[in-house]
């Protein structure tokens, strides 16, 4: 099955992000009601799942300050993961934004996978200061 993933460009150097919320106020829902195992709803389905938590990465076009002259930048993806409870939709309360403000990557895909991955660590307990446990 193939999965979409959008890609939303934003022009910033440092994000700065508040937990539960996208960089410059984006929303991460749609209208949509829960998911539910008889409830699909398009657009909803979690690009993994792992553990009992549904992870959906977000993609973002990283542009740096332009500066003279012009270099094609290394990289130009930034990521976060959505992780919420299987079977609720990412904008409900059982749902959180992690942001990965340090990390970038060459291409979408790398992006991705590093987001999926960072979700799973976040699960398992391996990154310091972040946990599922209030989702």
């Amino acid at each position: 099955m193939a999965h979409a993933v959008r890609v939303i460009q934003h022009e910033f150097s440092n994000p700065s992000h508040q937990r539960g919320t996208m960089p410059h106020g984006d929303v991460v829902s749609d209208s949509s009601p829960s998911r539910s195992p008889g409830n699909t709803v398009p657009g909803s389905t979690p690009f993994a799942s792992y553990k009992g938590f549904d992870l959906y990465p977000l993609v973002y076009r990283h542009r740096p300050e332009q500066a003279w002259p012009r270099t094609k930048p290394d990289n130009s993806f930034l990521a976060s993961i959505v992780i919420c409870r299987e079977g609720y939709r990412p904008g409900s309360d059982h749902a959180r934004v992690f942001p990965m403000s340090e990390s970038r990557w060459e291409n979408i895909g790398s992006a991705r996978r590093g987001a999926l991955q960072f979700g799973e660590d976040i699960i398992n307990g391996l990154v310091a200061g972040e946990s599922v446990t209030s989702i």
